[in-house]
């Protein structure tokens, strides 16, 4: 080989990267969110964190509805704080602090399949990519 040749050849040793890191060019990634899976009945026992919920309102929020909760729904004996992937510690931040102050909690984790779209920014008529991944998931129970 000549130096012209070799130096064409693209070097695949790159330590920086990994296969799962790498960016794609000229492609828009869309994330969509999980399939929801809370209703109008479940909405006043329901807290959904995100990585942007702030900790102390999260912890008043549930207070308050741990304290109307007998008036809401009599059934009900919990309320449940459910958060996703990057959320998880701020959900069990707060868990920590409501068991601090003298509730029963109980954590329930999981993976949630969550799909990601990748459309061409180039060809507009081309179709898009679908790829499926799960994300970890975890629902904490409150006690009365």
């Amino acid at each position: 080989m000549n130096a012209n040749t070799s130096a064409s050849i693209p070097s695949t040793q790159n330590s920086d990267t990994n296969s799962s890191s790498r960016r794609i060019e000229n492609v828009t990634h869309i994330k969509h969110p999980p399939p929801k899976t809370t209703t109008k009945k479940t909405s006043k026992t329901e807290l959904l964190l995100t990585p942007g919920t702030p900790i102390v309102s999260a912890i008043k929020h549930t207070n308050k509805l741990l304290a109307n909760l007998p008036k809401v729904s009599p059934k009900a004996r919990y309320v449940s704080l459910r958060a996703l992937g990057k959320a998880i510690d701020r959900a069990l931040i707060v868990a920590v602090q409501l068991q601090s102050q003298g509730k029963t909690v109980t954590f329930h984790t999981g993976t949630v399949t969550v799909v990601d779209e990748f459309e061409s920014t180039v060809d507009p008529n081309e179709d898009a990519i679908l790829k499926s991944r799960k994300v970890s998931s975890i629902e904490i129970r409150v006690y009365l």
